[in-house]
């Protein structure tokens, strides 16, 4: 028995996840269900002390992927650029992480911000 394998998605943007998930979703007329999984993966990550619960956006993501709507890559992505923008300053949302260097904005304390021993050197000045 051959599965349907949706084409991956060239698509994603780097920002408004948010939202696109919230439209793929639609457009693929999918909702999140409980499940008895769900319900299982709920106990054991409690079970583990490690107390997860995925928001609205997340759930979709999931149902897509239960749907066939989304392949694994594609959940990975979608994710974790939803992630990553969750956990950026508003600011950066609104352009690259390469203005805000540039002009001179500093993320001091995120986990993807440059530090002295990451940043490039100048090969000219040696800076």
């Amino acid at each position: 028995m051959r599965h349907n394998v949706p084409a991956p998605l060239t698509d994603i943007p780097m920002t408004g996840l948010g939202a696109y998930i919230a439209n793929l979703a639609q457009r693929h007329s999918v909702a999140y269900v409980k499940t008895g999984s769900s319900a299982l993966a709920k106990v054991i990550t409690h079970l583990a002390d490690d107390d997860v619960t995925p928001d609205k956006t997340e759930r979709l993501v999931i149902a897509l992927r239960r749907a066939n709507a989304i392949d694994g890559p594609t959940m990975v992505t979608l994710l974790g650029r939803y992630f990553d923008e969750q956990k950026l300053p508003q600011f950066v949302t609104k352009t690259t992480l390469a203005e805000h260097f540039e002009a001179g904005r500093h993320l001091d304390g995120h986990p993807f911000a440059p530090t002295e021993a990451t940043r490039p050197i100048n090969s000219t000045t040696g800076a």
